[in-house]
């Protein structure tokens, strides 16, 4: 399974309770899982605002992130 549908069945709440649980702990002890999660969740969270944001440029709306959201999200 692709690194992106799994992504999206965390997300989505629908991971079976196993896999749930050996996700947070990948999360938990795969540093480069973590970073290339957050990444994602960052891309799609400023996908989401843009189109929210009545299409703003796409870094106007990353902009609108504090440094320490940013911190968060990238890790």
């Amino acid at each position: 399974m692709e690194k992106i549908d799994i992504y999206d069945k965390f997300i989505h709440n629908i991971l079976s309770s196993k896999e749930r649980e050996e996700f947070i702990a990948r999360l938990e002890n795969d540093k480069e899982f973590k970073t290339d999660f957050n990444l994602y969740l960052f891309t799609v969270n400023g996908i989401c605002r843009e189109v929210y944001e009545d299409n703003l440029d796409f870094g106007l709306a990353l902009k609108s992130f504090s440094k320490e959201q940013l911190k968060d999200l990238i890790g």
